[in-house]
């Protein structure tokens, strides 16, 4: 009823589903055809038979973007040693260089760090010991020099309430742990985007 072109110039201008990486895979081996594929939407362009190591290959350059936070530099604050290795790992994965990824375990130790380096996204826990990341964001926010530097806030806090309250208190952006490094980006690009409106 629908072939996969004309699956791809219905999904593909849907402000839903423009950012979803398609994978055409096709016994189709007409330069035209693959031409009009990449016209039509198709990010990757896979002929059959193929082997199973240039599928993984396509499918990891379709989910892990090229670097485009290089020169940014971010601060990650855990209580949870466990969880910052997660968040270095996907902000890796999202193109950030890892000698820009700074670390905190608390509120007290991350304004330190960022009194002697420059910071363009902090990334804080919600919950954690001598101050929340909240009240840590609003000590942040309240100091020259530091008032437009973005917040995302990272946490397992679902609660509608607590994520306007994080809104209203000067996050950019806010993301339920556990998540994907692409959703993760995602959120990034926003907080950016946002920042340097």
């Amino acid at each position: 009823e629908m072939d996969r072109l004309r699956l791809l110039k219905k999904v593909k201008p849907d402000e839903r589903f423009k950012n979803i990486p398609f994978l055409m895979i096709t016994s189709e081996t007409d330069k035209a055809k693959e031409n009009e594929a990449f016209h039509s939407g198709a990010d990757q362009y896979i002929t059959k038979p193929f082997k199973t190591c240039v599928l993984e290959k396509t499918i990891l350059h379709l989910l892990v973007k090229p670097p485009v936070f290089k020169e940014k530099k971010v601060l990650v604050v855990d209580d949870s040693s466990t969880m910052r290795s997660i968040l270095i790992n996907n902000l890796i994965q999202a193109g950030f260089a890892e000698k820009n990824i700074l670390q905190a375990e608390n509120g007290d130790d991350a304004l330190a760090l960022m009194s002697s380096d420059t910071i363009d996204l902090v990334l804080t826990d919600w919950y954690m010991p001598k101050m929340t990341g909240i009240e840590f964001m609003c000590k942040v926010k309240s100091q020259r020099g530091f008032k437009q530097i973005p917040f995302l806030m990272v946490t397992g806090e679902t609660d509608k309430e607590k994520v306007v309250e994080a809104i209203r208190q000067g996050a950019c952006e806010y993301i339920v742990k556990p998540f994907k490094a692409v959703d993760l980006q995602e959120k990034i690009k926003h907080v950016f985007a946002i920042a340097e409106s």
